[in-house]
Parts: C-alpha cells; sequence; structure tokens
C-alpha cells in the first residue's frame, strides 16, 4: 500500500462490515474508509470517485457486483478482470 500511495494512488475501503471492522482494516493498510455501505452506497461513491479517473476494484461478494462492473478492472477470487469501459 505504501508503494501504491508513493505512486499517487487513492486507496479506499468501501465495506459492508461494521465501522469497527471497517476503520481497523484500513488503519492497517493506512487507507480512507467508509463503512456500513449497502451495493447501491458502493456504486454512488465509486461514480462520483471516477471524475476522469480510471478505477481498479478489489471484491469478495455478490454485494460488490454493481460497483465492479463499473471498473475499468477490479480483482476478485484470485482473479484481475478487464471490463471494456
Amino acid at each position: 500500500m505504501a508503494q501504491l500511495k508513493a505512486m499517487g494512488v487513492r486507496s479506499v475501503v468501501l465495506a459492508g462490515d461494521n465501522r469497527l471492522t471497517a476503520q481497523a482494516l484500513a488503519s492497517n493498510l493506512d487507507v480512507e474508509w467508509e463503512a456500513e455501505l449497502l451495493p447501491e452506497d458502493k456504486l454512488r461513491l465509486l461514480n462520483e470517485m471516477k471524475n476522469n479517473r480510471k478505477i481498479a476494484m478489489v471484491g469478495d461478494g455478490i454485494n460488490d457486483a454493481p460497483a465492479l462492473a463499473t471498473c475499468r478492472c477490479w480483482h476478485r477470487d484470485g482473479w484481475w478482470y478487464r471490463c471494456g469501459h
């Protein structure tokens, strides 16, 4: 994460988990975070973050599907995928 930060990459945890879990994860990674998000919340936040930026997302569940579908590339279950956006 330090290398990504040094490259100017903004990393954000968008979690459906409770605030304590998300904060613990994000603090270990030294990144920003949002918690207790529904799938539509993640989608809205990613759309707000785009602003002429490329977005890559790591997701681990079905609740991430709407947000993953809007990203240029995404990672799930050990595989990277590239969308046609």
